[in-house]
């Protein structure tokens, strides 16, 4: 079969014929995908793999509109990097009237030591902390142990003097994981009110299914202690959260989703709860990989009412992924599900965001990838394809996006572009 064949064709090799019957009378009476008309698409920054490949965490936004983001490869190449088709950046988007201006941070370059004394392949969105410092996390660099280091979190630092050839930001290793406490930290990273740091590991802990952890900053430096050991309990928890960091809730509560694990093995959306001395893992969902979804699980959302929204990049009706909510009630949590994408459209793999208004954003990778918008309605949610990646102007948007007051949403896709090492790109309305 071929992408050029009717799309009932393409539905009916892959189900059996009962199946099949039901869904193109689904498909049928299905409207068509309205397509997000009044938006501009631009493309920002192409990416050289000098300056940075394959951005695949998106965008942070501060209160004057500036972006920061990470790109997983490119940049130095020597050592270690070379093998790793560069070792990552960390970038700036800077407003300057009616343009944007472009400059790296910083270039990782992991070095060939038994303790690596940087950071290498930052895969987690940064942070910006209040007093200017951004935060990551990275998959490589940190102790040897592993192969290319166990990964680590990572400070950058403002330079206080800016020079006319150099204006590089100073890096911090703040953790280097180990087998034991975990490996490969690849989610973004959350912080409570006294500034300790939350994460997950997607490997490493006990049972190498993954661990969740907090960071305390002291007199003696960064400490960290395990929350969790994904994979250890005698219940069948969620296991390896893959680019899955944790949220709060208003009560102190964490939240995320794992790949793995779980009752049916398709991963979970989990909550720890403070417990005494230690955290208590509850199961909110256990994936079937069927209707409610499956593949991998995105970061979740939560609403003002404490609502949390997800993504998963396959499962569904049609197989192309869905958006899930888990809506909190007396006797637990009620699973529903939102939308399930219709082919060829499908496939998202970040976190969802919310406007004002409730409506919710995000990206899929089926094809070059698409950003989309899901309006609620009385009779659902509504689905709009905002713009369709062409490969030219970026393909496979993997991170999340972000939006400014303004209401236009910038974000990156981590292929495609002029030089084929992604792009930055913006949506106005």
């Amino acid at each position: 079969m071929t992408e050029t064949q009717p799309l009932w064709r393409r539905i009916a090799a892959a189900m059996p014929r009962a199946a099949f019957a039901f869904a193109l009378l689904c498909l049928l009476i299905l409207p068509m995908v309205p397509s997000g008309q009044a938006q501009t698409f631009s493309v920002l920054h192409d990416f050289t793999g000098f300056d940075g490949s394959d951005p695949e965490a998106g965008l942070t936004i501060d209160g004057e509109g500036n972006f920061y983001g990470i790109a997983s490869r490119g940049g130095y190449f020597g050592d270690f990097c070379a093998r790793n088709r560069g070792c990552g950046t960390v970038f700036k988007m800077t407003h300057d009237g009616s343009d944007w201006v472009f400059q790296t941070l910083y270039v990782f370059q992991s070095q060939s030591k038994a303790m690596r004394s940087e950071a290498a392949s930052p895969f987690g969105r940064v942070t910006l902390r209040p007093d200017g410092t951004l935060y990551g996390t990275s998959y490589y660099g940190g102790w040897e142990v592993c192969n290319g280091g166990c990964g680590t979190v990572y400070r950058l630092t403002p330079p206080t003097v800016c020079s006319t050839l150099q204006c590089l930001w100073t890096e911090s290793l703040i953790f280097p994981f180990n087998q034991a406490d975990g490996t490969y930290p690849m989610g973004d990273l959350a912080f409570d009110q006294a500034g300790n740091i939350y994460g997950t590991t997607f490997f490493g802990g006990i049972s190498d299914q993954g661990t969740a952890y907090e960071i305390t900053d002291s007199e003696n430096g960064w400490t960290q202690t395990e929350l969790l050991r994904f994979g250890a309990g005698p219940k069948p928890g969620g296991a390896r959260p893959y680019k899955a960091g944790l949220i709060f809730d208003q009560a102190g509560n964490l939240y995320g989703t794992t790949d793995e694990g779980g009752k049916y093995r398709q991963g979970t959306v989990f909550q720890i709860v403070p417990s005494g001395r230690g955290w208590t893992e509850i199961t909110l969902h256990d994936f079937t990989a069927g209707y409610d979804g499956g593949g991998l699980h995105s970061d979740l959302v939560m609403d003002s009412a404490g609502n949390m929204y997800g993504a998963n990049s396959n499962g569904g009706m049609w197989g192309y992924g869905n958006v899930y909510e888990l809506s909190p009630s007396a006797n637990g949590w009620v699973f529903n599900v939102v939308y399930s994408f219709v082919p060829p459209s499908g496939g998202p793999a970040a976190s969802l965001i919310f406007d004002p208004a409730g409506n919710l954003y995000g990206t899929n990778t089926a094809g070059n990838g698409a950003v989309f918008k899901l309006s609620p309605g009385q009779s659902g949610w509504t689905y709009t394809e905002l713009h369709t990646f062409s490969g030219s102007d970026g393909s496979y948007p993997l991170g999340s996006l972000v939006m400014d007051s303004h209401g236009n949403l910038f974000g990156t896709a981590s292929d495609g572009g002029k030089y084929g090492f992604g792009t930055i790109f913006e949506l106005t309305p």
